[in-house]
């Protein structure tokens, strides 16, 4: 019998989201009979091995595997996940020198195993390694962030917990339910508003018509493009004009439209990037890079504004946009703006400024 190595990596490699190694790495190999045919569909048993400075070294390392193969003889585990016999895994120091790897086999399932090789770590040291380098900048702790470009970034490293665990949901005035996430220190709400009135009972007009629409100094909502899909509401919630914002009993009790104050808060926390990590995947026509790592999940429900025509809905699937509670003027309010990840590198999250009969999604923080 014997043994081909078709692969040895480190599964640290596959970048998604924050560069976190995990404290194993895969490994794959194809097992074959004398005549070189593929062992299918066999229990075999293995004892994988970490050893120090050479292929004779002493084993840091030891943990033992019974793992099938498939019906080419292929067999995939990942180095880490065994039953350990000797030594951690994570607590190997891989900067320290070199590591080899060394594999022996009972093609039985048993536990009487042949030396089948040894073969010298290469990438793997260096991945494991570094998730256990603390970066910090200025004192702040810092994560790497490897983008869909390939592109390296150091973010902050920041500290959520969703659901919130004192108020895991929120529930408002019309029976809606919505997550919560706690960023920092602030708690957010992880969906659009999508109440029909004000938290005092006052219902709020439902304006269809563009032009009605840019000419209101009171209150009112509109669902995206006028939809009446349920899935598609409940996806982009609703957009208010800053009129309802201002009536100050938009979101639940308890809850409020964020000032511009506390969305600086929540923008200077996430640090660099921001629009990478409040964007969801889903729904935006370019979700590149979208890591949604503070669990905001941010939706491109776009913006009802007067471009081309007068209330016309525009931004979807591009721009999420959310009021700030913050007038600029008699006229005009604050938004946050989250613009899509174009070609040409725009991850603008911004504050800008929109005229009060503008429709805006809006996430509501707790008091």
């Amino acid at each position: 019998m014997k043994i081909l190595f078709t692969s040895l990596f480190i599964s640290a490699l596959s970048f998604i989201g924050l560069c976190q190694a995990p404290q194993s790495f895969s490994y794959q190999a194809i097992a074959r009979d004398a005549s070189g045919l593929g062992i299918s569909n066999q229990n075999i048993g293995l004892r994988i091995s970490i050893l120090e400075g050479s292929t004779t070294g002493s084993s840091v390392y030891t943990e033992t595997h019974l793992i099938k193969t498939d019906a080419n003889g292929v067999l995939n585990l990942a180095i880490g996940t065994g039953t350990a016999t000797n030594g951690t895994l994570s607590t190997i120091n891989w900067g320290a020198g070199t590591y080899f790897v060394q594999i022996e086999m009972d093609i039985t399932g048993g536990t009487t195993y042949v030396l089948m090789g040894t073969s010298q770590l290469l990438s793997v040291p260096y991945a494991l390694y570094a998730g256990n380098v603390n970066m910090t900048k200025n004192n702040t702790p810092m994560e790497v962030y490897i983008s869909d470009e390939g592109n390296m970034h150091a973010l902050p490293k920041i500290a959520v917990e969703k659901p919130y665990s004192p108020t895991p949901s929120v529930t408002d005035i019309d029976g809606n339910t919505y997550g919560t996430v706690k960023i920092g220190t602030q708690v957010w709400m992880t969906e659009n508003l999508r109440t029909k009135k004000l938290n005092d009972g006052t219902v709020i007009p439902n304006v269809t018509n563009g032009t009605d629409w840019i000419n209101l100094t009171s209150p009112a909502y509109a669902n995206c493009n006028n939809t009446l899909n349920t899935d598609t509401i409940n996806a982009f919630g609703r957009m208010y004009n800053f009129y309802a914002v201002n009536t100050n009993k938009l979101c639940p009790t308890g809850w409020h439209v964020p000032s511009n104050a506390e969305v600086q808060t929540l923008l200077t926390y996430l640090g660099p990037l921001t629009g990478f990590r409040i964007r969801a995947k889903e729904y935006w026509t370019d979700n590149r890079n979208a890591i949604n790592d503070s669990k905001l999940s941010a939706y491109p429900a776009g913006e009802r504004i007067q471009q081309y025509l007068p209330g016309q809905f525009v931004g979807i699937g591009t721009n999420a946009a959310w009021w700030s509670s913050t007038a600029s003027s008699s006229t005009h309010a604050f938004i946050l703006m989250i613009n899509d990840n174009t070609v040409s590198g725009s991850y603008a999250t911004s504050l800008i400024e929109r005229q009060s009969f503008t429709g805006e999604s809006v996430r509501c923080v707790k008091n």
